[in-house]
């Protein structure tokens, strides 16, 4: 236990001397190899320094910003473009891990942890550690990441991503009535499902449990707060972020897709806008329409969407 204790005090002195001299290389292969090798984590002393590079723009070659995130309420609607985005990728021949769920990252971290779970306090708190060991896990790809947590900032000004963790994101929203009309077809046999539930206002966090006991939350939160969150004109400033509506992708799907490449370019990611290639993507592989115009929206469910999102659905322009 002492000479534990005696190398632990011995790196972290190393570590010192190495962001007094702003020496980059060392301080990673120090912070690393101190801290993350060893598998009884000191999260409170490493979100501190990371916090502390992250406030400090000397530090920010630290970090390989290289996020990038498909996020949207539903899981469903950024599917479409998780498969172009792949396939894009490759084709322009940019190194990259194909886009995976962000619980699925924070699942198998637990695992390799011996965490019981990772809980929305614990994401508020360490998320900067959970991203910048997926960040550095391939530092020189990008890693495509996929949530439908809202994004957060909390009373210690930390917030669900940072921008030296993170090279844009991409949010696709949908309007509350279309995915009400989908839920009411989807529960249609189902009459005790209230098909509303997370579109109002009130809590929505998700468990996504790995085993019996185990499990990663993922505060959704309600449509409003979700879509308001990500659609905030200070997170898309700062982040590097781009708005879609569901309804451009279905229905210009082209233009959408080279929106979006269009995006990563001005964010710093090394593409080519190549039309012909989006245009040949799109007719072999066109948007799956799927209608749900034999649904009926009552009087009263629409004054409930009313109630809690018509701000936000005013401002996204959903009708």
């Amino acid at each position: 236990m002492l000479f534990h204790k005696i190398k632990q005090r011995y790196h972290q002195n190393l570590l010192e001397t190495y962001i007094k001299n702003n020496d980059i290389n060392s301080m990673k292969e120090t912070f690393q190899s101190s801290y993350f090798k060893n598998k009884n984590l000191n999260f409170d002393k490493i979100v501190n320094y990371l916090v502390y590079f992250t406030n400090h723009q000397k530090f920010e070659n630290f970090f390989s910003k290289n996020l990038v995130w498909i996020n949207s309420f539903d899981k469903d609607d950024y599917q479409y473009l998780n498969k172009f985005m792949n396939e894009y990728f490759k084709f322009q021949r940019i190194d990259h891990c194909p886009a995976k769920e962000y619980h699925l990252f924070l699942q198998e971290f637990a695992k390799e942890y011996s965490l019981p779970k990772i809980n929305f306090e614990m994401i508020c708190k360490y998320n900067y550690i959970y991203q910048y060991i997926i960040s550095e896990a391939y530092p020189n790809k990008f890693q495509i990441l996929n949530t439908s947590s809202a994004f957060f900032e909390t009373s210690s000004n930390l917030y669900f991503t940072h921008f030296y963790l993170t090279r844009a994101y991409i949010y696709i929203t949908r309007s509350p009535y279309s995915l009400l009309k989908k839920y009411k077809f989807m529960n249609k046999d189902l009459k005790q499902v209230n098909s509303s539930q997370g579109l109002l206002s009130g809590d929505n966090l998700k468990k996504h449990y790995f085993s019996e006991d185990n499990y990663i939350e993922e505060n959704i939160n309600s449509w409003s707060i979700n879509n308001s969150s990500w659609t905030n004109i200070n997170a898309i400033n700062t982040l590097r972020g781009i708005i879609i509506n569901y309804d451009a992708l279905e229905n210009n799907t082209f233009e959408t897709l080279a929106r979006v490449i269009s995006h990563l370019i001005q964010s710093g990611i090394s593409l080519n806008l190549d039309y012909e290639f989006i245009e040949n993507y799109v007719k072999k592989n066109p948007f799956h329409i799927k209608n749900f115009d034999s649904i009926s929206i009552s009087n009263q469910e629409k004054k409930l969407i009313d109630r809690d999102n018509l701000d936000i659905i005013l401002e996204l322009q959903h009708h």
